[in-house]
């Protein structure tokens, strides 16, 4: 795999796009493409603040994987990812369906404040909203219903 490879799954796994890319990198994003294509190879300097920006080392980016399964989802984990995926295989069978449906929850409740935000904010009625309808996707009543 190229460093091209490398760079347009890393982008397309955080649903980024060039020019979302080049913003980070602190290029233009036919540059990006020019990557991505294997036409030119990024500088260090980018190619550092890519890794600064998802929290992952400059060899993930330039070097080949070497991971023995040879699956993308063990690509450009973080170490707080690889963290949680240690704690959760410590996990029995229920727990780590509780953890899924808990992250499935927190990932729904999260994008619909987010979308709402964006919407204009007024459709959540503020922070303390979102807060509460996040607590309530989780099956949380929030603390002022709990007085």
């Amino acid at each position: 795999m190229s460093i091209g490879y490398n760079i347009k799954r890393l982008r397309s796994n955080y649903g980024l796009s060039q020019k979302d890319l080049a913003i980070i990198a602190g290029v233009k994003d036919k540059t990006v493409s020019a990557w991505e294509n294997d036409r030119i190879d990024p500088r260090m300097g980018a190619i550092q603040k890519i890794a600064d920006h998802f929290g992952i080392k400059k060899s993930d980016i330039i070097e080949m994987p070497t991971s023995t399964d040879n699956t993308e989802s063990t690509f450009f984990t973080t170490e707080d990812e690889t963290e949680l995926v240690k704690l959760y295989r410590g996990l029995d069978d229920v727990n780590k369906n509780f953890v899924k449906s808990l992250a499935i929850k927190l990932n729904y409740a999260q994008n619909v404040v987010v979308s709402a935000a964006i919407g204009g904010g007024n459709s959540l009625g503020g922070e303390y909203d979102g807060i509460k309808q996040i607590n309530i996707a989780c099956g949380r009543r929030p603390v002022a219903e709990r007085i």
